[in-house]
């Protein structure tokens, strides 16, 4: 599966877990900066950044998904690999 792929399967997980996620440009904050959660008004919310490579896009969602009860949507299997 292409980096896009997993990209956008992390982001349909998150939303079917009411999480709302957004891309954006973080790189005048920090360069370091790669996103990760927070809520707002009682709403879960992974905050990306857009210029991070795929990879780090990636790696951002996973670490945000982890640990999330996956059992009342279906994850396919590979995905549901990465998160778990």
């Amino acid at each position: 599966m292409k980096q896009e792929e997993v990209l956008e399967q992390l982001t349909q997980v998150a939303t079917a877990l009411k999480i709302k996620v957004k891309f954006e440009n973080l790189n005048h904050l920090n360069r370091n900066q790669i996103g990760g959660g927070y809520i707002l008004r009682g709403q879960e919310h992974i905050l990306v950044n857009s210029k991070s490579s795929l990879s780090e896009q990636i790696k951002t969602l996973i670490s945000e998904l982890k640990g999330r009860d996956l059992s009342s949507i279906y994850v396919k299997p590979l995905i549901r690999e990465m998160i778990e």
